[in-house]
């Protein structure tokens, strides 16, 4: 786990990094969050507990038959990072976990039915997986960002409408931004994550 930003901060934010990527893979970007902020802010970039043969890493295996076995415990090794941060005198409600593909996925898990609530959710180009309609009940008051490519060829964009169709339905405040593009995080998007950033841990 890598932790960037001041040490000290009392605000956090989670970057959970994709399927098949390095652990490291989102420094440069928590990096450029840290220093975007004008306030005091922490970023943290854990691995992903699956290592692959390629050197990647992944949340949950997405053909294994465990597969939702293995994404609940990806989405608990997530509620252990906010709890530590807990410990270290961050509180759970000034937590944004956030994520890019798989990434994004967890940081849904954790909002629909993981503990301790967090302060809100980042989701670039992410979708949800399969729970019943009750479940969104959790989303209601939580801020969270949204940005997906209109062209993305991995998650499609319409599977990111529909989450943020039922996150509006179930009473969340959510920030979108879809952009001209693939499965990518491009400028305008870390230029508007880091100004939600700002406002939703201020």
């Amino acid at each position: 786990m890598v932790e960037r930003g001041a040490a000290e901060a009392d605000r956090a934010f989670v970057l959970l990094h994709g399927w098949g990527a390095p652990g490291d893979d989102l420094v440069s970007l928590a990096d450029e969050l840290a220093a975007l902020s004008h306030r005091p802010m922490r970023v943290i970039v854990p691995a992903a507990p699956i290592a692959m043969q390629h050197g990647g890493r992944a949340w949950y295996d997405l053909h294994a038959d465990d597969a939702t076995r293995q994404a609940a415990r990806a989405r608990g090794s997530i509620e252990a990072v906010v709890r530590t941060l807990g410990e270290r005198g961050v509180a759970a409600e000034h937590v944004i976990v956030g994520g890019f593909s798989q990434g994004a996925i967890l940081s849904i898990e954790l909002a629909l039915v993981g503990q301790p609530r967090v302060g809100g959710i980042a989701v670039l180009s992410g979708r949800a997986l399969e729970h019943p309609a009750r479940t969104y009940r959790a989303l209601e008051h939580l801020p969270i960002f949204q940005s997906h490519g209109q062209s993305d060829d991995r998650i499609p964009f319409a599977r990111g409408e529909a989450f943020r169709e039922a996150a509006t339905r179930a009473g969340a405040s959510v920030e979108h931004v879809p952009f001209e593009g693939g499965h990518a995080i491009p400028p305008v998007v870390v230029t508007a994550l880091a100004a939600w950033l700002e406002r939703t841990l201020a």
